[in-house]
């Protein structure tokens, strides 16, 4: 399973690289060996060794298998968790009662154009993580940033978590080469044959006034709202950046 799938997404840039950045509610990753299946009894034996290790019970309440025009294309699961938010005698009632669950989505339709980079994670508590921790097999920074500009077209919904990314990442990690991540953007548009015909996809009035009603509501339980910055305020730095670079 570790050979066969490439961490990705707001939990792995959290845990992986910026131990500040937005909280995220998914695991994603990207699959890429083309004789790796996610079913009930893979998940099973994932979600019994979580709890083994952790005393944290699991339950898998979906698991199903994605698919675009009758091609298979990656599966999506949620596991429901009795987490921490009761109280320390109350007995665990049946899962189908625990309201906390995390969703895991791996993608097997994707072409990754940089190396994968082996990341630690970062831990801030007392308990103390496995050694499989040391080397998670991650995307490439560069990777991701291509990825996120493409989501802005790809996705058939507006998502402000793609455009907070996006300017978190410009403004924070140093050393970005631009031309390299806007040709990976291209070949990634090529790949899923999406068409790119200028900035204005990626902020026009009809998302811009989608991303400004949503922002608030959908970045201020992911990030603190006393440091969330304004929606015009990263449109401002966005805009300009998509300028300087396509």
């Amino acid at each position: 399973c570790r050979n066969s799938i490439v961490f990705k997404g707001g939990t792995c840039l959290r845990k992986c690289y910026i131990n500040d950045f937005r909280f995220s509610e998914d695991l994603d990753f990207t699959v890429t060996s083309p004789d790796f299946i996610l079913d009930k009894t893979l998940l099973s034996e994932i979600t019994t060794l979580v709890t083994e290790r952790t005393e944290l019970p699991l339950y898998i309440e979906h698991l199903t298998q994605l698919r675009h025009k009758d091609t298979p294309t990656g599966y999506a699961a949620i596991v429901k968790f009795w987490g921490a938010d009761h109280s320390k005698d109350q007995a665990v009632p049946p899962p189908e009662r625990w309201t906390t669950s995390i969703k895991i989505e791996m993608i097997q339709y994707e072409k990754l154009l940089f190396p994968v980079t082996e990341r630690p994670v970062t831990h801030g508590y007392s308990d103390k993580l496995t050694n499989a921790t040391d080397g998670i097999p991650c995307y490439n920074l560069q990777e991701v940033m291509a990825e996120k500009l493409r989501a802005l077209i790809q996705r058939s919904y507006t998502a402000p978590r793609d455009y907070y990314d996006i300017w978190y990442l410009s403004r924070n990690m140093p050393d970005w080469d631009w031309l390299v991540v806007v040709t990976a953007f291209h070949e990634k548009m090529k790949f899923k044959n999406l068409e790119f015909t200028g900035v204005e996809q990626l902020i026009n009035d009809e998302n811009d006034r989608k991303i400004k009603a949503a922002w608030v509501n959908s970045l201020g339980h992911q990030i603190n709202p006393a440091i969330l910055p304004s929606y015009e305020f990263v449109k401002k730095d966005l805009t300009e950046l998509f300028n300087k670079i396509f």
